[in-house]
């Protein structure tokens, strides 16, 4: 009796206060126990796992550790590791995570030693990026997941975390490798993972679900991904990411007419998660085996977003955000059919006038399509009078308003050299960017690069042979003796050219303020490089150069209503008009007070 009270107290004590010699306390998936100084190469937290293993993690510099009485050394840091009798023998085999490179290994325990470890996943990442934080856990009876996050100094667009699944029962291989990348401001938002096991399709085998949860601006989005289980292994499930897409964007076109706000706001949330997911817009953060977003196709749910937001901000009487939106119509990845277009459309006529700019409807014209690059259609000669490089050309004079035939004026359009010999034909895209095809009697003459860029995805260089029918926005606007003066967007970049029509040099980006290179034939600048029009959907922008001041959207009264998008722009010597063609008339937009020079 006395001894069995006497051992009684001797536990009660344990209970109580603990013991010198244990281990720290379990710490929870994603919690840092390093705040408690540890002996070196004991682990910073120690978990019982699901699936009968114990995962542990370790401080950095942690070279080698001791798993039940087996030593364990690899090249470079141990992260972190997941202890589970895989094999059958009685003896716990390893899963780690190392570092320098990062890496998830296997490694299989024969009696007091470790095999040869085999590795199972390495993520892609340029030298200089470590594993900043990592965890092993197990995920359900069976397999087991590997989570790093990379850190890279000096180039934070590198940095991503990696989540890799792993069967942990009988065959070391790696189930799945999903991983979600920096965000940019084309994707912006902090996109996070977490995975769970579910049998979805009740076969009686645990399917893998990853629930992606994107949160920018204040919202919170979340979607839930499968990928069921199969004998070959992971098979992704139909139907996600657009289900959400469609069942969000629907809820958000509801709430258009009574609560517009709602409707933009829940409608960049579906745009958001279609970047961040689908492979088709060309951003998207989250990586499947190593390939850059899912198969989303072309998404009817982001498309009726789309065309929300333009609608949405048109309701709310934001004209500068409804023209960007509709610009966004023809990003890649959106499936939108010519009603909801026409509903976008007509929601810009409801835009109240910006620029205290006036419309004024001239003549009716007919002017053939250019093809490739060329000058535009309109030029202005002075303040008064257009020159219309028809066939015959004409010439419109606003003070009396008559179109008439242009007296020893030229009405060619084709961009050619001071000396005549060689001509622009296109603005094209190739592996290294968009370049000038240049010309000479027909035939090939150079291709200057205009702007770098990297080739398009999946493109196999050169380009099979070929080059790309693709501006990227780039527009020629004359070519003076320094070369070729192109425009993209407000900024103006000159290609600089050699008497035989090759790149003498970079291409160079024109600063603020900077004097333009002359002679420039009127047309979309005006002949003395002070002032620029530029023409993006239905929006017109004119910029003066010299002093650079910002683009001033001119948005007369009844613009939005009128069909066919503006082509062919000209702005006058004082960039106080500009003069455009739409739906084959001639049109001319003033503004009451001249631009400062």
């Amino acid at each position: 009796m006395y001894y069995d009270r006497l051992m009684r107290v001797a536990l009660l004590g344990l209970l109580l206060f603990g013991c010198s010699d244990c281990d720290g306390p379990a710490v929870p998936f994603g919690l840092d126990a390093s705040a408690r100084p540890l002996p070196e190469a004991r682990p910073a937290a120690e978990t019982p796992a699901a699936g009968g293993g114990v995962a542990r993690r370790y401080e950095e510099g942690t070279t080698s550790v001791d798993l039940d009485g087996a030593r364990l050394a690899l090249d470079g840091a141990i992260r972190a590791t997941y202890a589970r009798d895989v094999d059958g023998d009685g003896h716990a085999d390893v899963f780690a995570i190392a570092d320098g490179p990062p890496r998830v290994v296997y490694l299989r325990r024969r009696g007091e030693r470790f095999e040869a470890p085999v590795e199972l996943a390495r993520p892609s990442a340029p030298e200089g990026c470590r594993v900043g934080d990592a965890a092993l856990e197990a995920l359900g009876p069976t397999w087991a997941h590997a989570r790093l996050a990379l850190a890279c100094a000096g180039d934070a667009t590198a940095e991503a975390v990696h989540h890799v699944v792993l069967d942990a029962e009988r065959a070391t291989r790696r189930l799945e490798h999903l991983s979600v990348s920096a965000g940019d401001e084309r994707s912006p938002g902090a996109l996070t993972l977490a995975l769970d096991r579910d049998d979805r399709d009740e076969d009686g085998h645990d399917d893998l679900v990853v629930r992606a949860t994107l949160e920018h601006e204040g919202a919170r989005v979340e979607i839930a991904l499968v990928w069921l289980d199969r004998p070959s292994g992971l098979a992704r499930q139909p139907g996600e990411p657009e289900a959400t897409l469609g069942e969000r964007s629907l809820d958000a076109l509801r709430r258009l007419e009574r609560r517009p706000r709602e409707a933009l706001a829940r409608s960049r949330e579906v745009l958001a998660l279609h970047r961040a997911l689908c492979r088709e817009p060309g951003v998207a953060r989250l990586a499947v085996g190593g390939v850059a977003g899912l198969p989303c196709a072309q998404s009817e749910g982001a498309g009726r977003a789309a065309t929300t937001v333009v609608r949405a901000h048109a309701a709310l009487g934001e004209t500068q955000a409804a023209l960007d939106a509709l610009d966004a119509l023809s990003e890649p990845g959106l499936r939108i059919n010519d009603e909801r277009r026409r509903f976008a459309r007509r929601a810009l006529g409801s835009l109240p006038a910006s620029g205290d700019a006036t419309l004024r409807e001239g003549p009716p014209v007919r002017v053939a399509p250019a093809s490739g690059a060329a000058l535009s259609a309109l030029g202005f000669l002075d303040e008064d009078r257009i020159l219309v490089r028809s066939a015959p050309p004409s010439v419109w004079d606003l003070a009396s308003g008559e179109l008439r035939a242009a007296q020893g004026e030229r009405a060619e359009r084709t961009l050619r050299d001071p000396s005549g010999r060689f001509e622009l034909a296109a603005i094209e895209r190739t592996c290294d960017g968009h370049v000038l095809r240049i010309v000479a009697s027909g035939l090939p003459a150079s291709s200057p690069l205009v702007a770098p860029r990297a080739p398009p995805a999946g493109a196999a260089c050169p380009l099979a042979g070929r080059a790309a029918e693709d501006a990227g926005g780039w527009v020629a606007l004359g070519w003076p003796p320094q070369g070729v003066l192109t425009m993209r967007e407000g900024e103006l970049r000159l290609v600089p050219l050699d008497l035989s029509a090759r790149a003498a040099g970079p291409p160079q980006v024109l600063e603020p303020g900077a004097p333009l290179p002359l002679p420039l034939p009127p047309g979309a600048v005006s002949a003395d490089g002070r002032h620029v029009v530029a023409l993006r959907g239905l929006a017109v922008r004119v910029m003066q150069l010299a002093p650079r001041a910002p683009p001033v959207l001119l948005w007369p009264e009844r613009w939005g209503a009128l069909d066919a998008d503006p082509t062919d722009a000209a702005v006058s010597p004082s960039g106080r008009r500009v003069a455009v063609i739409r739906g084959g008339r001639l049109l001319s937009i003033e503004r009451p007070e001249a631009a400062p020079r």
